[in-house]
């Protein structure tokens, strides 16, 4: 019986020193019948696609991988859906151009996959990170067994994470979901999920199999632009919501809300902090360990002013 095609989603922008591991990672998996798409966002005339194009050539005259340029930089959620438009595979899964697959990631996922073969509701599988970042492990929570099913208030709530590099999912699913969000600067994996969750189930491998490199607070917005940034997501999610309970919506809410007030905090914007705050507390009481992390921060950032 043959095995089903995977096509494999990398989106790349101005890393071509890691793209070719990210690659070789897919390539080198045990399980043989995989294509990789390979989708660069950078700019035509920039630097970074003269290297990228430079990477690439080692992998031209492999069968099972596919160069696609974007005739401009249009960020990662039209890269992402033009790379599943390219793909042909009947499970389709995504890689972040620093990251790297183990070996038998896909293997072990389509094993799983296999055994619900007719279950509707399951639209997918992910499995547990090896985090890495200065040439070391980094110490992680691996998720169990029972973290399966539908994950929509765990993963808004920060409790479950990494599905872009981990997930492998039914082609159907992108015909039912649709595809990501291009209007999203930002949370695109969070808001393409938010509404994958209204639809299917995702089970998991408790096996890490994929690996992750922190390289730093890269890229972190300031204060301002994270609070627009969750405005715009929530808009976008809220009519996806409606699947939770009462306190599961208000506790998110709280939470997010939240994780914005302390940047303003950190940033030493107390009276805006303040307003942030209010708005989480809205919603809900903190609990203590946010209420031990607020008033850390506060008398930091206060002690600092002086």
């Amino acid at each position: 019986m043959a095995l089903p095609l995977v096509s494999i989603v990398i989106t790349t922008y101005r890393r071509p020193e890691l793209l070719a591991r990210s690659i070789n990672s897919i390539l080198n998996q045990t399980y043989s019948n995989v294509e990789v798409i390979v989708v660069d966002d950078n700019d035509p005339v920039s630097d970074y696609r003269k290297k990228t194009e430079m990477v690439m050539e080692d992998f031209v005259s492999n069968g099972r991988v596919t160069y696609v340029r974007q005739p401009r930089n249009l960020r990662q959620s039209a890269a992402l859906n033009k790379g599943i438009k390219t793909s042909k595979g009947e499970f389709v899964g995504f890689l972040d151009d620093d990251d790297e697959f183990l070996p038998d990631k896909i293997e072990r996922q389509i094993e799983l996959l296999s055994e619900y073969k007719e279950d509707r509701n399951v639209g997918g599988v992910y499995c547990n990170v090896l985090k890495r970042g200065k040439g070391q492990e980094i110490a992680t929570s691996f998720r169990k067994k029972n973290d399966e099913g539908n994950l929509l208030y765990p993963m808004l709530m920060g409790q479950v994470s990494y599905f872009g590099s981990s997930v492998l999912l039914k082609r159907e699913v992108f015909d039912v979901v649709s595809g990501f969000n291009e209007t999203m600067r930002r949370h695109v994996d969070l808001e393409f999920f938010s509404r994958f969750f209204n639809y299917y189930t995702l089970l998991l491998v408790e096996k890490p199999l994929v690996r992750i490199h922190i390289e730093g607070a890269r890229n972190n917005p300031k204060a301002e632009t994270y609070l627009q940034v969750k405005n715009d997501f929530f808009s976008a999610i809220d009519p996806y919501l409606g699947i939770l309970t009462k306190q599961e919506y208000n506790r998110i809410y709280r939470y997010n809300y939240f994780d914005v007030s302390i940047s303003f905090f950190a940033n030493k914007e107390f009276f805006k902090g303040c307003k942030i705050l209010r708005k989480a507390l809205h919603y809900g009481w903190l609990s203590g360990k946010e209420f031990w992390l607020l008033s850390k921060i506060i008398i930091k950032n206060s002690l600092l002013r002086r």
